[in-house]
């Protein structure tokens, strides 16, 4: 369940995007979301069930919120994954692991 501070922050959100390996995790995301969606003002959403290694990011993406990490090698293909996106569209971002 999203706590009380994490409430605060989403109204800061436009859009919020999620993948998850656990088809389980994602609709847990998306109960979460429909109630924060009620409290705050409108936002874009979309949850995939996907591995996050076969999601292309978004050049408008720019806040990546990676939640229980995945192991090492997994994590360095996402890293190179992520600067690969970087490079091609030059943007101030945030990783928050």
């Amino acid at each position: 369940m999203v706590t009380e501070k994490e409430e605060h922050y989403v109204w800061l959100l436009t859009k919020i995007f999620g993948i998850d390996f656990s088809a389980i995790f994602c609709d847990e995301a998306i109960k979460n979301l429909l109630f924060i969606q009620n409290k705050t003002a409108p936002f874009l959403q979309n949850i995939m069930h996907n591995n996050v290694l076969n999601y292309t990011i978004p050049a408008y993406v720019d806040c990546l919120f990676l939640f229980n990490p995945f192991n090492e090698k997994l994590m360095q293909q996402l890293v190179n994954k992520i600067n690969k996106s970087l490079q091609q569209s030059p943007r101030c971002s945030i990783l928050f692991i």
